[in-house]
């Protein structure tokens, strides 16, 4: 049995797009091997909704002030992947936490220009995380 990996993703700008919704279905949606949160500095009722459309349980629903509050959230929840949509977020997520793997989700695709380069970095990190459990 492998263990669980846990991935978060900050909601504003991610999951309204149609790539992520893609990934989110293809790797996270439906797995037992996967422990689904959101760690947004979003506090509109949009959380709520995506929350419930996930099925994503409520006490991994967390929303934060700022950037320090969503470093402990990711500490406090031991998570192995983090998507964001702001590369000063996911500098100040790394200085703060080796363990964790953060991901710019943007439009720019890989070297060979045939899938999005998070998505790339994505099956990347899934990879090393099977491989070193």
């Amino acid at each position: 049995m492998s263990r669980v990996i846990r991935i978060s993703f900050e909601i504003k700008d991610i999951y309204n797009r149609e790539d992520f919704r893609i990934l989110y279905n293809r790797y996270m949606g439906e797995t037992d091997n996967v422990e689904l949160f959101i760690i947004s500095e979003d506090t509109t009722a949009y959380i709520n909704s995506v929350q419930a459309q996930l099925g994503i349980a409520e006490a991994n629903v967390i929303s934060c002030d700022d950037i320090d509050e969503k470093i402990e959230a990711i500490d406090d929840n031991n998570i192995d992947i983090h998507f964001d949509n702001l590369q000063s977020n996911i500098v100040d997520i790394e200085e703060d936490n080796t363990d964790v793997t953060c991901i710019l989700v943007n439009q720019m695709t890989d070297y060979y220009g045939y899938d999005l380069s998070y998505v790339k970095e994505f099956e990347r990190a899934i990879k090393e995380i099977i491989e070193n459990t």
